[in-house]
């Protein structure tokens, strides 16, 4: 899930050249599609959702939660585990 998770930067910081801020509050896959044409493999089981980022910086936080109860948080662009 981790590099399924990093491999929505490209996308976003596609979508911040075009809107000047990142994509935020995209509550499934579908709606990361939508906006930003990211999709995870067709066999990734995990859902996605990305939110705001809460620190100063431009962020968003990326939310990976697989069926079996894993759930991976991450904080980009800057790469760090969510708080």
């Amino acid at each position: 899930m981790l590099a399924r998770i990093t491999s929505i930067h490209v996308f976003q910081a596609d979508y911040r050249m075009q809107h000047g801020d990142y994509a935020k509050d995209l509550g499934d896959v579908g709606e990361i599609a939508a906006a930003i044409g990211w999709q995870p493999g067709a066999d990734d089981p995990a859902g996605y959702s990305i939110a705001a980022g809460k620190n100063s910086e431009p962020s968003y936080q990326v939310t990976a939660t697989h069926p079996n109860g894993d759930v991976v948080c991450l904080v980009l662009p800057q790469r760090h585990q969510c708080e």
